[in-house]
């Protein structure tokens, strides 16, 4: 995930789940409660501070999925996995849960809590091999540059 590291963004659950399940998770990102987090981290999380576009952008095209913690801003590294092809888990309270479609593009949980992200984990883990990176890529086409250069020509016309 990339995320400030703040109260507000959730980031305390999703590393208690991780170590709970002791899977990897990468996060990206520096905030005031990083020293905090990091002390309830396992060894199987990383924390590697905050990096520039380039480096972010090769982190998420190698991830199998983007966790997305923000639930009050639209979440651009979540959209920006998205055109890499890369199936973001977000809570349906998230501005970002309004483009995505379980099972094509990303899952939901629905409440910020273990149980509902772990739900989420395991809903994404037994249909990984059903997500196609060109379609999760084509579910946010409409927002790319292009298609607004597009929209916007045909308006004027």
């Amino acid at each position: 995930t990339i995320a400030k590291l703040e109260k507000n963004t959730n980031l305390e659950l999703i590393i208690e789940l991780f170590n709970k399940l002791g899977r990897k998770l990468i996060i990206i990102g520096n905030g005031k409660q990083r020293t905090y987090l990091e002390s309830k981290a396992a060894p199987n999380i990383e924390f590697i501070g905050e990096k520039n576009e380039e480096v972010m952008c090769e982190y998420i095209s190698n991830a199998r999925a983007f966790i997305s913690t923000d639930n009050e801003n639209l979440d651009i590294e979540a959209m920006k996995s998205l055109t890499y092809g890369k199936p973001v888990l977000a809570s349906f309270n998230s501005p970002i849960s309004e483009i995505l479609i379980p099972n094509l593009n990303g899952e939901l949980f629905y409440e910020n809590n273990i149980k509902q992200i772990e739900d989420c984990l395991s809903r994404f883990l037994l249909n990984e091999v059903n997500y196609n990176s060109q379609k999760i890529n084509k579910t946010v086409s409409k927002f790319s540059k292009e298609e607004f250069i597009t929209k916007i020509h045909q308006f004027m016309v």
